[in-house]
């Protein structure tokens, strides 16, 4: 079996990751699936490395409204950090 991730190393699933951006878990799937936002398979879920996804925001060409909300959504602690 093959590992994704280095032992320790976090990552979200598509449900925080959608809780995060603001939009349905399904849209991050989709997004996933289409090869739109970093992801990375594990079985038959989606996996996200919080790391990539910031990056994703900061170089995408606004990919979820403005940039008023993308640059928003890098300053709010991640999923299960309230």
């Amino acid at each position: 079996m093959l590992a994704i991730g280095q032992p320790g190393e976090e990552f979200w699933s598509s449900k925080e990751v959608a809780r995060w951006l603001g939009v349905t878990s399904r849209t991050v799937r989709l997004w996933a699936e289409c090869g739109e936002i970093p992801a990375l398979r594990a079985g038959r879920q989606w996996r996200f490395r919080p790391n990539e996804l910031k990056l994703w925001l900061n170089n995408s060409a606004n990919p979820i409204g403005s940039s008023r909300i993308v640059s928003e959504r890098l300053q709010v602690e991640p999923p299960g950090k309230d």
